[in-house]
């Protein structure tokens, strides 16, 4: 175990074992996260100074690394990794570098295949392939969408994915999920948490009183990449064995933000961009099966306006945690009323750099402040 910055307690331990690491021979730690990752990673590179590294970091190999503030003491919290792969890093002043990626522990999540149905809504069927799985529960909220639910000779990992997407609690709801760095799934109705929550922490670059301070940040503006793939004139049709035919052309999408990230006369404007086609209903699915699936890719297009913040301590905030973020333009002076509102965290990125500890948090909106 060794101490970054005074107060924040590492521990890293390989095959069962405590790690020949310490801050004199950790170049870099990275530990990643985010709702577009089908499991947390690591990336950490090392000086080999005693030529034995390799054979303690073998292919397979689990590593557990656990963290936490050392005034609160132990447990710390604990994630459980294998290396995955050992590409070359380049020879440094004391010895070799070496350089691990390594993944969440869930092999079975990600390889194995279920192979029977699944009876209940999604968050029911979640909660039942956390137990199979071994993980450690279901963050979230329950859905209106019970069925039998089939995985199509897809890996648990995939089929969970599939679940997610086509998830529902009403006309407004947009439904994700992440498996976090502690095996916890988290599935959060997003709209409903922007509209409804109140911020769990506050960060700004201008020392706001009760803020954490952002020691850097980029704004991020994806939407009219977005728009023109998700929202502009998309349509899905479907044809059911009945006969009568079904076109969804519009979402109800609820006030998160002072204003949607949607250009009003190019939305108007266009008649069709693009025609998704369902398969065909066999009356096996759910009444909202098929809309949920529209409703959720739609809506998470809106998830367009953001702000990548970097701050240097340690927090015990999760995937999809609702933030304020507060920001000060530097030319002058002044608050940016359209970049400072709440924010649900899509990604986190935890980093030991030399003897530094920073977090990055991947954070977005559904439209602007003003």
């Amino acid at each position: 175990m060794f101490a970054i910055d005074g107060y924040l307690a590492v521990d890293i331990t390989v095959n069962g074992q405590p790690a020949p690491i310490d801050m004199g021979n950790l170049m870099y730690l990275y530990m990643a996260e985010n709702y577009l990752q089908t499991a947390a990673t690591v990336d950490m590179a090392v000086k080999d100074v005693t030529g034995n590294f390799n054979n303690v970091f073998f292919d397979g190999a689990p590593i557990t690394i656990a963290m936490g503030k050392l005034e609160v003491g132990p447990p710390l919290a604990k994630m459980p990794y294998r290396v995955v792969k050992k590409p070359n890093q380049p020879p440094v002043a004391s010895g070799s570098g070496i350089r691990i990626l390594a993944g969440y522990d869930a092999f079975k999540y990600l390889r194995d295949v279920p192979r029977k149905g699944y009876r209940g809504t999604v968050y029911e069927v979640l909660q039942q392939l956390s137990s199979e799985l071994g993980l450690n529960g279901v963050s979230g909220e329950q859905t209106n969408d019970s069925q039998v639910w089939l995985p199509g000779m897809k890996s648990y990992a995939l089929f969970m994915r599939d679940l997610v997407s086509h998830s529902r609690v009403d006309d407004t709801s947009l439904m994700l999920h992440c498996l976090s760095g502690a095996g916890v799934i988290m599935f959060a109705n997003i709209t409903k948490k922007l509209k409804d929550e109140a911020p769990v922490a506050i960060f700004s670059n201008h020392g706001k009183e009760g803020s954490i301070a952002i020691r850097d940040f980029t704004r991020i503006e994806d939407s009219g990449v977005y728009n023109l793939y998700k929202n502009y004139g998309a349509m899905e049709w479907s044809e059911s064995l009945s006969g009568t035919p079904s076109d969804l052309l519009e979402v109800s999408v609820p006030k998160t933000a002072a204003s949607l990230p949607v250009n009003s006369e190019l939305y108007d404007g266009i008649q069709r961009v693009w025609t998704q086609f369902s398969a065909l209903d066999c009356g096996n699915v759910n009444d909202t099966y098929y809309k949920a699936a529209y409703q959720n890719a739609r809506m998470a297009g809106l998830l367009s306006v953001g702000v990548d913040v970097l701050i240097d301590r340690y927090t015990s905030l999760d995937i999809f945690d609702v933030v304020e973020i507060s920001l000060m333009k530097a030319e002058t002076q002044a608050i940016d009323k359209a970049m400072t509102q709440k924010y649900i965290i899509m990604g986190r990125t935890r980093a030991i750099q030399g003897t530094k500890y920073y977090e990055k948090l991947t954070c977005r909106a559904m439209g602007h402040g003003t």
